[in-house]
């Protein structure tokens, strides 16, 4: 797994991933020093947050490979088709996914 940490206007973030995509964007709680040299499989990833964080990218297009339960496959599926700058509730997703619960 090659992670990368980067300095943003929102917050430290840890960027974890692999050949086979990008697997999580945590907040780190302390400042870590930014990645210097960012591993092939993660420098599309660094180089559209950037664009996002200078006001030049509203969508990503990134091969994902998240890690977790079959359930929070099916959510992380659902949230991807929240479009730029609206938002949804939780219960909106639950319902979407056909557990209100």
């Amino acid at each position: 797994m090659d992670i990368v940490h980067l300095n943003t206007p929102i917050g430290n973030l840890e960027i974890k991933g692999n050949k086979e995509g990008l697997s999580s964007v945590y907040f780190l709680k302390t400042e870590e020093e930014t990645t210097t040299k960012i591993p092939n499989s993660l420098k599309d990833t660094v180089k559209q947050l950037e664009k996002y964080f200078l006001g030049k990218r509203t969508e990503f297009n990134l091969k994902l490979h998240p890690e977790g339960t079959k359930f929070q496959k099916k959510v992380w599926q659902k949230l991807q088709e929240i479009p730029f700058s609206k938002t949804v509730s939780y219960q909106t997703i639950a319902n979407r996914l056909g557990d209100p619960n």
